[in-house]
């Protein structure tokens, strides 16, 4: 377990360092909430506000909705649909991407179960609206197609319980890969981006958790510079069994 962490550190020096980025400074509010409805079936709710440096205006927003079936307790898949507006600084104007995903998630408990780690495969059918001028108005020029494969490797180490009911202090460190596949008419590039976090977490009882902590994201875009967002991210967690 150790060496798979040193080698997931030891790989992000060359997304944390890469040559001639464009950086810049964002911050990331997030709700994911998954709400079990019976033994084996459950929904997903999910909603992100990616802000400006001075948390002024959006430069993008998620909003992602999910079935989730649970075959045992350490592993799930999910079928969703998500909607993307993202800012296009050009135009002044935000451009829609309709997202279907899919999903297989597994869970591992250790170290007397107070430790986790998550393993996460999603592929994703993108479909992105591209936006221009046309007599002084914003207007949909064309929808591109895309696929696109992540895989995502997050863990919880145990810090401390922080009162009686044994709330919960916790380090987290995650990291995501995302990597186009096919031909794809978005982005040409094989890597598209990497996604490297630590924070702090606190978890009260089993249903609700809080994160914040440094997201560092590297962008490779289909032309010019990579870009590098230096991010404070929050995230709020709820889970419900009904």
């Amino acid at each position: 377990m150790r060496k798979a962490l040193l080698l997931l550190l030891a790989l992000q020096f060359q997304f944390l360092y890469p040559q001639k980025a464009i950086e810049n400074q964002a911050n990331w509010f997030a709700y994911t909430g998954q709400y079990k409805l019976t033994s084996k079936w459950g929904l997903h709710a999910e909603a992100q506000f990616r802000m400006d440096e001075d948390i002024q205006f959006s430069k993008q927003n998620l909003f992602r909705m999910g079935a989730i079936y649970y075959p045992n307790q350490n592993t799930n898949f999910i079928v969703g649909y998500g909607l993307i507006n993202t800012l296009n600084s050009a135009v002044d104007d935000y451009f829609k991407e309709d997202r279907i995903w899919e999903q297989y998630q597994h869970t591992c408990k250790w170290r007397g179960a107070k430790n986790v780690m998550i393993n996460r495969l999603r592929l994703e059918q993108r479909f992105v609206d591209k936006i221009g001028l046309q007599n002084d108005q914003v207007v949909r020029v064309e929808t591109n197609y895309q696929n696109r494969f992540r895989y995502f490797s997050r863990h919880l180490f145990h810090l401390k319980y922080i009162n009686e009911n044994k709330d919960e202090c916790y380090a987290v460190v995650q990291d995501e890969v995302f990597l186009n596949i096919g031909s794809n008419e978005v982005n040409s590039n094989f890597f598209d981006q990497n996604r490297f976090f630590v924070g702090i977490g606190i978890q009260s009882n089993s249903n609700f958790r809080i994160e914040f902590g440094y997201l560092n994201q590297l962008i490779n875009p289909d032309s010019g510079a990579d870009l590098m967002n230096h991010t404070l991210s929050v995230g709020l967690f709820h889970n419900l069994t009904f």
